[in-house]
């Protein structure tokens, strides 16, 4: 069967598309043009794909057609000439911004899928990478390469196609953000791509100089973002109507059925020639050279067009014959441009319009206006030229203003004075058919000549250097000191991680110390990986390693080695849960002095051996009180809380028993990471492993302690020089991080402080610290959002083609995940993440609350807890809740302080609530108790034999999660591999920190805390909420401890390897009082960036951007 497909188009849920661009609208516009397959395109669009479900029905195998009462009514607005079925076929558009070989790639892909269940489930694979709910065409910070991928595993028949493969920014072979061939692109999966879309600016004789395309089948489509743009550019099918039937024909080519492409001009696309829209200047590839592809009137660099960047490529000469089976082309103006040309007056005009409709209405489809009929046949339309314009544009006897940096060609058809000689020879006899001249088929090309205008030219920073491949002086002095206590101070950037790991592979490969008697404690899980990854790079695959882990995950490990370990950790919602109970029972009943997290700050100051600082409180006896009774009930059910794990661990190496013995004794060599944050809990834990004399390795960095709030104090690294007076310390110096002025910038915060403090020595100059203000909260993360985009290159063709960016910088250097956005309360960073996804940029918000905090997440660690036996009486409400019949919140309360009172744990009180009545309960309210009970029971039993995955998945789908927890959130379902038991599992959750959730791996921009930021860096950094009241943090009733809110904002400062933006919301007046730690820094190391507020004009249909 023969047809007619356009496989590229958009809805209206994309950016810069029409309004109505809906199903009815795609319906009727294929009709009017002659178009039998339409891709859907946005199918990854949530609400798009709602409708698609809704309006669409199944017809030939993987195709759908508009269901029939819908067609119905759209058929009344379609000529009768042009009427016909409209096939729909499930397909997308995605738009990939990665990093890959040390390049910022941007391409956009094409995936059709042979239905709409496999469409969903493609869907739901990509939402757990980015954000496809803001945008048709999601921006996902994915490789192509693993986007094929998941292509391939969703369904074998779905098949992904490259799209507008030359557009410079957005392309597989784009000039600015590129590769150079589809297997770089692609990679071992290349061989899975069989067809490429050339895009409007390029035509099948451009592609065939390129021998490496020889194998695609090269395609052509519209990328409509209107119905109206529908069919400028087409496929021509021959073969089965259905989806592997048009899968097969893009895969074999002529010999399945594909037959040909209809085309642009290509120099009537965007992007053909080189040039600057700005200054007037359109060049050829050979003038770009010649000017070292700078713009004569701006002395920018040009953007180069498509021409340019296949002339780059190709491999054969201009001219060149297609290859072998290659399919067939004809160029195509659209009716509506012809007709303004014909009717002098712009294609949007109500003129053109109704020659459009009468054209239509006499001839037929528009397509077959342009490619089938004959000059007699289109001369019954009536409309004078209209049948001579056609046949001109059949032989390619046109004028082209070529497009150039993202502006259309301008199309001429009749010269000066000719259109006046044909209309009169028109009204005395017939146009002759033959051509009176003998004009080659090939477009003729003008260029306008360059504009005087001049702009200065960008000043990029120089590269920053990159850290040495050998040890400088300090650190070789650390790697190879002889054994013996030593402390490195070691400021940011200046290679921590390096020195320790390479002391300690120093110590396995020369030493010959074995590997087991090694250990290494730092903070996060994420540390303590990259610690071990490092010493695997630098004694290679397979070695032993030494203990490696953090402090809160060895002595869970070590306790529970020892026959002690807790049967459940108790993370920060259950540890707040149960300080509430707590307060409940010493109150009883009555008056409550404290609220939770005050009593919570003195139980954990407490066991930190730090409670002096509530000496003095009126109500420090009944925080005592809170404190027995919160640790009365974790133990009835065997739990530990964070604290507790170290305390325990303190008291049995103190003890002096065996056991004690055999696991200091196990260490020769103990190596603590970010020394500065430790606490007076973890000192004593460090002593009692390596007293003094014994080969400890401390390093860290004063200037970073910034855990104040949770007991650590940079006074401590005082201590251990005090406590070990032999101690040796060596100092790093030079950062390898971060440029001399952002170095010189958080140093002077710092130095209002402590002005004898040393300087670091950075890497390179560097830019100086731009400072953004903004009217609001709203705004600052718009002026955020802004700036990413435009170190992006842009993230969308609407921000180079509207002015948002300017085109011709060269090749982008930076993408989303060079970029992190800090803060200092988790909700301004909420509010960011919002505007920034709403935006389209693709983010990760790095907060363990954004997991621990969820109700469904709480109830499945409470439902696994209570499968494995470590469930305690807090776990029993959030495990009933997800449950069918569950008894009420009262209930559950009134049986929990029951057990209380009781001093029994969940499996005692369970146990007797089905034999024993509970004090408080009625009888119907116990009855539905047991029955809850007995469900448990059933859950227990069905998941006893199962792995952890399948218990996850079980659990899932007998409750009320599966509403909400499919799929998994992706910082829980990443550690599921990972973990051997459930119990091992629900011990990393419940020590997972802030830094952990963070993946390194991401194509994203990083949102994270201060805190969490710590022992990070990006090359770009924002540092959000620059504001008096936030930075420093002031909140009522607490003293603000100023010293250490310097800290934090040096530790955040420093994160940065190449820029830093200090942002700020100061009011709509600017009444807003900025951070005093700006003023601090001197005004040589900063500079003003703030957006500038455009004046008020009157609104206007415009392209969108992304703010």
């Amino acid at each position: 069967m023969k047809f007619i497909a356009d496989l590229h188009v958009h809805s209206r849920h994309s950016r810069a598309t029409s309004r109505d661009l809906n199903l009815e609208s795609l319906y009727i516009g294929a009709q009017l043009k002659g178009i039998q397959v339409l891709a859907t395109g946005d199918a990854t669009h949530p609400a798009w794909f709602d409708e698609l479900e809704n309006r669409l029905e199944p017809a030939e195998a993987g195709l759908y057609r508009l269901r029939p009462e819908v067609a119905r009514v759209c058929d009344q607005s379609v000529p009768e000439r042009c009427r016909g079925p409209v096939r729909f076929v499930i397909g997308t558009e995605i738009s990939n911004i990665y990093k890959k070989d040390g390049r910022t790639r941007k391409n956009h892909n094409l995936v059709f899928m042979p239905d709409l269940e496999k469409a969903a489930r493609f869907n739901r694979r990509l939402e757990k990478i980015g954000n496809i709910h803001s945008d048709g065409r999601p921006i996902l910070g994915l490789d192509a390469r693993d986007l094929l991928e998941i292509v391939l595993e969703t369904d074998p028949a779905a098949y992904l196609v490259p799209a507008h493969i030359w557009t410079p920014w957005f392309s597989m072979l784009g000039s600015q953000s590129g590769f150079d061939s589809l297997d770089e692109c692609f990679g071992d999966l290349s061989g899975h791509v069989f067809a490429a879309e050339t895009g409007l600016s390029s035509d099948p004789p451009m592609n065939w100089r390129v021998s490496g395309l020889d194998r695609l089948t090269l395609i052509s489509n519209s990328d409509a973002h209107s119905a109206a743009k529908l069919g400028r550019e087409a496929n021509r099918f021959d073969t089965e109507l259905s989806f592997l039937g048009i899968r097969r024909a893009m895969a074999q080519g002529v010999a399945g059925g594909f037959q040909g492409t209809i085309e642009f001009f290509p120099q009537e696309g965007k992007y053909h020639l080189d040039g600057h829209r700005a200054c007037g200047v359109c060049l050829t590839p050979d003038e770009t050279r010649r000017l070292n592809g700078i713009c004569p009137a701006c002395h920018r660099p040009l953007t180069r067009g498509v021409l340019h960047r296949v002339t780059d490529l190709a491999d054969r000469p201009e001219g060149a014959p297609g290859p072998t089976g290659s399919a067939p082309f004809c160029h195509l103006l659209p009716l509506d441009d012809i007709l303004a040309e014909v009717l002098r007056c712009g294609p949007a005009t109500k003129k053109v319009a109704k020659a459009y409709r009468q054209a239509l209405e006499r001839l037929g489809s528009e397509l077959k206006i342009l490619m089938e009929l004959d000059r007699e046949a289109i001369e019954a339309a009536d409309i004078p030229l209209l049948a001579e314009a056609v046949c001109r544009m059949r032989r390619g006897r046109v004028t082209i203003d070529p497009g150039h940096d993202g502006a259309y060609g301008r199309i001429q058809i009749f010269s000066a004075g000719e259109r006046g000689r044909l209309l009169g020879q028109q009204t005395l006899f017939s146009l002759s058919t033959a051509a009176s001249d003998s004009d080659s088929g090939l477009a003729r090309v003008a260029k306008p000549a360059p504009s005087p205008q001049r702009q200065e030219s960008l000043k990029f920073a120089g590269p920053v250097p990159d850290p040495p491949a050998r040890l400088n002086e300090p650190q070789r002095l650390a790697v190879e000191a002889p054994d013996g206590p030593l402390v490195i101070v070691a400021g940011p950037g200046t290679g921590k991680t390096f020195t320790l790991t390479r002391r300690i592979a120093r110590l396995i490969s020369v030493r010959k110390v074995p590997a087991r008697q090694i250990l290494a404690v730092t903070f996060t899980r994420q540390a303590a990986d990259a610690l071990r990854h490092r010493i695997v790079g630098q004694l290679g695959p397979g070695v032993d390693l030494p203990e490696i882990g953090t402090f809160h995950g060895l002595c869970a490990k070590f306790l529970a080695e020892l026959g002690d370990g807790p049967a459940a950790i108790a993370d920060d919602a259950c540890r707040l849960a149960l300080v509430r109970d707590a307060i409940v029972q010493v109150s009883d009943g009555g008056r409550r002095p404290v609220s939770t997290r005050r009593a919570a700050a003195f139980i954990e100051a407490r066991k930190q051996a730090d409670a002096s600082v509530f000496q003095g409180d009126p109500a420090d006896g009944f925080l005592e009180r809170v404190y027995e009774s919160y640790q009365r009930l974790l133990a009835a059910d065997g739990w530990a809380d964070y604290d507790d794990l170290i305390a325990r661990m303190v008291e049995i190496l103190e003890s002096g028993d065996a056991r004690a013995s055999s696991l200091k004794a196990r260490f020769t060599h103990v190596f603590v990471d970010e020394f500065q944050d430790i606490n007076p809990a973890q000192y004593r834990l460090v002593r009692t492993l390596a007293p003094p004399g014994a080969n400890l390795f401390a390093i860290g960095d004063p200037d970073q302690c910034i855990y104040g709030f949770r007991g650590s104090d940079p006074a401590l690294m005082d201590r251990l020089r005090r406590d070990d007076p032999g101690m040796q310390v060596i100092r790093l110096t030079r950062s390898y991080r971060c440029p001399q002025r952002i170095l010189e910038a958080a140093g002077e915060v710092l130095a209002a402080a402590a002005p004898q403090r040393p300087l670091l020595e950075g890497a390179g100059c560097g830019p100086k610290v731009a400072v953004v203000k903004a009217p609001s909260e709203k705004a600052e993360a718009v002026a955020i959002g802004r700036i990413i985009e435009q170190r992006v290159g842009g993230s969308g063709f609407e921000t180079v083609n509207f002015g948002v960016l300017n085109a011709g910088n060269g090749p982008c250097r930076d993408s989303f995940s060079d970029f992190a956005v800090l803060f200092r309360t988790h909700a301004r960073g909420q509010r960011i993440a919002q505007v920034l996804q709403a935006g389209g940029i693709p983010c990760q918000f790095a907060s363990r609350r954004r997991v621990s905090d969820d109700p469904a997440v709480a109830g499945l660690m409470a439902l696994l807890r209570l499968v494995d036996g470590r469930a305690g009486l807090i776990d029993l409400q959030q495990s009933l809740a997800w449950l069918p019949e569950a008894p009420g919140r009262k209930a559950l309360e009134i049986f929990k302080h029951w057990c209380y009172r009781r001093g029994l744990s969940l499996a005692q009180g369970l146990r007797q609530a089905v034999r024993l009545p509970v004090d408080g309960l009625s009888v119907s309210r116990q009855r539905r108790l047991v029955a809850a009970i007995e469900r448990l029971q059933t859950l227990v039993e069905a998941t006893k034999a199962l792995p952890l995955a399948e218990k996850i998945v079980y659990l899932v789908g007998k409750t009320r999660l599966s509403k909400i927890l499919d799929p998994l959130p992706e910082a829980l379902s990443q550690l599921v591999p990972a973990c051997r038991d459930t119990g091992e599992f629900l011990t990393r959750v419940a020590l997972t920190a802030d830094a952990d959730i963070y993946d390194a791996r991401a194509e994203r921009v990083t949102l994270l805390s201060l805190h969490a930021a710590k022992g990070l860096e990006f090359p770009v950094v924002f540092i959000a909420g620059c504001e008096d009241g936030l930075i420093p943090l002031k909140r009522p009733g607490v003293t603000v401890d100023l010293a250490e809110e310097r800290r934090l904002f040096y530790v955040g400062m420093t994160r940065a390897s190449q820029a830093l933006y200090l942002c700020a919301a100061q009011g709509q007046a600017g009444q807003g009082r900025l951070s005093p730690f700006i003023g601090e820094i001197g005004a040589g190391l900063k500079f003003d960036e703030t957006p500038s507020r455009p004046a008020p004009r009157r609104p206007r249909q415009t392209q969108m951007s992304l703010f």
